[in-house]
């Protein structure tokens, strides 16, 4: 029975994108984060982030780096941000999102980006999404542009608010 539990959250974690392995597409990306902000889940948020070890194999950073600052505080603010929306009762989806990105921009490898320098080539994809907020029994639309990566030749994409 437990090993049929594992298996089962497992799963469902693959599908949400959790576990720190980004997602198959940017807008699944954009579902899981959505999904893991409105259930006050700050680590499945954390999960449509690269992981320092993804991070590590697609950027040469200094430690120093602004880009690996900007890493590590979104970290912190999308746990932060997942908590207060619990607390306050904010519900979040997508109510719509654009499959064809509004714009799209390479950083080749050897490419100096945000202090940082491209071990692969580093496509960035940034797409329109419309939020329905709910809190008190109201509803809001709220359009968004956001981003996601994807690193070399995978097939995995982030967030990429850095």
């Amino acid at each position: 029975m437990k090993r049929i539990q594992l298996l089962v959250m497992g799963l469902a974690l693959l599908f949400m994108g959790c576990g720190g392995s980004g997602a198959s597409t940017p807008e699944s990306a954009a579902k899981a984060l959505v999904g893991a902000m409105s259930g006050g889940d700050g680590k499945a948020a954390m999960s449509v982030l690269p992981t320092d070890d993804a991070f590590k194999e697609a950027f040469d950073c200094p430690a120093e780096a602004r880009l690996m600052k900007r890493l590590t505080s979104r970290r912190a603010r999308l746990e932060k941000e997942a908590s207060n929306l619990a607390e306050k009762k904010v519900s979040l989806s997508i109510k719509s999102f654009t499959a064809e990105p509004m714009d799209t921009t390479v950083i080749k490898k050897g490419e100096e980006y945000k202090g940082c320098k491209a071990k692969v080539d580093v496509t960035i994809q940034k797409h329109k999404l419309t939020l329905l907020i709910k809190k008190d029994g109201k509803e809001k639309d709220d359009g968004e542009k956001w981003k996601f990566a994807r690193f070399g030749d995978k097939k995995t994409w982030y967030y990429w608010k850095l």
